[in-house]
C-alpha cells in the first residue's frame, strides 16, 4: 500500500461547519479506482460517508455513490463490526489519532474472512481543525507475507474458515499454534481484538449469512451446517450480531 499520503494529515480548504464534497476528492478517487484491491473511503466530521472508490462500493454491495453518501457504518455493517469502526473513527475525529498500516482480518464481499492492511488519518482544514477522515484498506493475497505475530495463527485461521458442523475447540486450536491454552487465548486476543470463541462465532454467523443470501436451504439446516445446535440458538446469536432475524436478513438481501 502506498504510504506517502500518510506522512502528514490530508488538508482541504474546508471548515468544519462546511460539508465535505465528493469533488474535493475526485482526483484521489480516480487514482484509487485503478487499484482494485485497495478500498478508499472518505467520511465527514459526523462519520457520514462522502465518497469512496469502486472497490469500496463492491465491498458494500452497492451500485452507485448515491447509495453511500450520507450513510454511516451502521447502515452497512452488522452491529458488532459497526461498533468497532465507530470507536476507531471517533478517536480519529475527536483526538486526531491515526491508524497506520494495521494488519487485521475483515469480511470480504462474500462474507469470508480475509487478511487486510488498514490505515486511517484525519482530514484537516487550513486552520488545523478536523473536518473528516480518509481510510485505506488493502485486501491481501492469501499467500502474502504476514507480520511475524500473525504467522503462528495462519493454520488456526484456515481451520476456523473451514468450519463445519464440528466446531473447533480452543484447546485444539492452541495445539495447532503450538501454544498452551492460556498463552493462545492471550496472544489471539492481542492480535485480533477478540477472544478465540468470539472470533469463531463471528465466522459461523458470516457463513450463515452467506448461505441465507446465496442458497435456498431452510434456516434450520443452515443453523446445523454452521455448527449451531438448533435454530432457536442460531436465531438469537444471529440477531445479536446482525441486528435482525435470519429470515428478515434473507428477505432484505435477496
Amino acid at each position: 500500500m502506498p504510504n506517502s499520503i500518510f506522512e502528514d494529515n490530508l488538508v482541504v480548504d474546508r471548515k468544519v461547519n462546511q460539508r465535505l464534497q465528493r469533488d474535493d476528492f475526485a482526483h484521489l478517487e480516480l487514482v484509487f479506482n485503478l487499484l482494485p484491491k485497495v478500498i478508499l473511503y472518505v467520511k465527514d466530521h459526523t462519520r457520514r460517508w462522502v465518497t469512496c472508490n469502486q472497490a469500496a462500493l463492491k465491498l458494500l454491495r452497492r451500485q452507485s455513490h448515491a447509495e453511500i453518501v450520507g450513510a454511516r457504518e451502521e447502515d452497512f455493517f452488522p452491529n458488532a463490526i459497526a461498533v468497532a469502526i465507530r470507536e476507531d473513527d471517533l478517536r480519529i475525529l475527536k483526538h486526531g489519532e491515526r491508524i497506520i498500516d494495521r494488519v487485521e482480518i475483515v469480511a470480504d464481499p462474500h462474507g469470508q474472512l480475509v487478511w487486510a492492511r488498514t490505515s486511517k488519518l484525519p482530514i484537516v482544514d487550513l486552520e488545523g481543525g478536523i473536518v473528516g477522515l480518509v481510510g485505506l484498506t488493502q485486501l491481501l493475497d492469501v499467500n502474502a507475507e504476514l507480520p511475524r505475530r500473525f504467522e503462528k495463527f495462519r493454520a488456526v485461521i484456515q481451520r476456523i474458515e473451514a468450519i463445519d458442523e464440528v466446531t473447533p475447540t480452543v484447546p485444539n486450536l492452541a495445539s495447532m499454534a503450538g501454544l498452551s491454552e492460556s498463552h493462545f487465548r492471550r496472544s489471539f486476543k492481542q492480535c485480533f481484538g477478540l477472544a478465540p470463541q468470539e472470533f469463531i462465532l463471528q465466522q459461523r454467523l458470516r457463513r450463515a449469512a452467506k448461505f441465507l443470501t446465496e442458497t435456498n436451504r431452510p434456516i434450520s439446516q443452515i443453523a446445523l451446517d454452521c455448527g449451531f445446535g438448533d435454530q432457536s440458538h442460531f436465531s438469537r446469536q444471529f440477531g445479536k450480531f446482525f441486528g435482525e432475524t435470519p429470515r428478515s436478513y434473507r428477505l432484505y438481501w435477496r
